[in-house]
């Protein structure tokens, strides 16, 4: 049997002049726990929306598997790595992160990836 996913994307960004490959490409895994599945959906979509508007952010791809237990996995294209950790450390610092984390029924997976 073969997992299906629905994927909401948000397309990176065309800059002129800028190569099409992001710097920074960040792969997140977030497993909702499954009383908050509704709720943490609606995150989603947020985080779709709103972090392309974020200094830095090419763009973001956010997938949720189908399943008996979905996974919400998340590819982010970042200029550099320093945006991505300034992002980061305003969510933390908001709380926003601790919210979101206290949707998850196990511990968020991420790799930063780079192209073959």
């Amino acid at each position: 049997m073969v997992d299906r996913a629905v994927v909401f994307c948000v397309f990176p960004k065309s800059k002129v002049g800028k190569p099409m490959f992001p710097a920074h490409i960040v792969h997140v895994t977030l497993t909702p726990d499954p009383a908050q599945l509704a709720t943490f959906h609606t995150a989603m979509e947020g985080v779709q929306a709103s972090l392309p508007q974020v200094s830095g952010c090419e763009g973001v791809r956010v997938l949720r598997t189908e399943g008996s237990t979905p996974h919400y996995i998340l590819v982010e294209d970042w200029q550099s790595q320093i945006q991505h950790q300034a992002h980061l450390d305003a969510l933390i610092a908001s709380g926003e992160w601790a919210k979101l984390k206290s949707m998850l029924s196990q511990p968020p997976q991420s790799w930063v990836l780079s192209k073959v």
